[in-house]
């Protein structure tokens, strides 16, 4: 698991430092991007000499930057770190199993409504995802996605039904390891195979292009549920945190 993990993140980050800006601490690197304070944007991953002390460092470097302290990390890298966090006044905004799916686990199967979706198609993506995630992209955020497919980062796909697309996601990374992510389906299309249509499609064109090792969170039990009929396993926990609590990091 250790082995998975360490590997994801690695691939993880090398993703984040391509598209954001990145400050290296002594425990911690955080990923941020200047003009988009999105918090999904602006994070902080461990390293593995991270410990309490610099907790305090991490603080202080978000408040230079104008951002609120938050991190993104696999708990069974960093088995202590959570119980520091929280002592500094931070809290947990999400706790969800890390799953994985590797070419050696994956059962093709079809997905004949869903299209490739290139840089063109990045409004028609967010149209689906700014209605079932209730977000509203910026243009900064469309030029990054755009730019990502045209580089390859972003595998993108698109499903549709007569004639309208009605879900859409992406797998990022690079040619061994990537994270199925942003899946979303538009409310009144749902519980109709489409998420998971795209999924496929998304490791078809992963995999039999080389690809080894897919991963994911699943935001809920229904969507755990779906992943694991599509194969993936549960390989460790993703931990969001951010501080909440500026008076007792002081």
């Amino acid at each position: 698991m250790s082995q998975i993990l360490a590997s994801l993140e690695r691939t993880l980050c090398e993703g984040l430092a391509q598209s954001r800006q990145t400050l290296h601490l002594d425990g911690f690197a955080i990923y941020w991007t200047p003009d988009d304070a999105t918090p999904w944007r602006n994070y902080a991953v461990p390293k593995l000499d991270a410990d309490a002390g610099q907790v305090q460092e991490l603080i202080a470097a978000n408040a230079a930057i104008n951002r609120q302290p938050r991190l993104e990390f696999f708990a069974e890298r960093y088995p202590k770190l959570a119980v520091e966090l929280t002592r500094a006044g931070f809290g947990i905004e999400m706790e969800a199993p890390v799953m994985t799916l590797t070419v050696e686990q994956w059962t093709p199967a079809g997905s004949g409504h869903v299209t490739v979706a290139s840089p063109d198609d990045v409004s028609l993506i967010d149209s689906i995802t700014d209605v079932a995630f209730g977000a509203v992209s910026t243009e900064a955020q469309q030029t990054a996605t755009e730019k990502a497919i045209a580089e390859g980062r972003y595998l993108a796909a698109l499903a549709w039904e007569d004639g309208i697309p009605v879900s859409a996601g992406f797998a990022i990374g690079n040619a061994q390891v990537r994270e199925i992510a942003g899946v979303a389906t538009l409310p009144e299309y749902r519980r109709r195979g489409h998420a998971g249509a795209v999924i496929q499609a998304l490791l078809r064109r992963f995999f039999e292009a080389g690809g080894e090792v897919a991963w994911l969170t699943p935001g809920d039990a229904g969507a755990e549920q779906l992943y694991t009929k599509l194969g993936f396993v549960a390989a460790g926990t993703q931990l969001n945190m951010a501080l909440v609590d500026e008076a007792s990091s002081s």
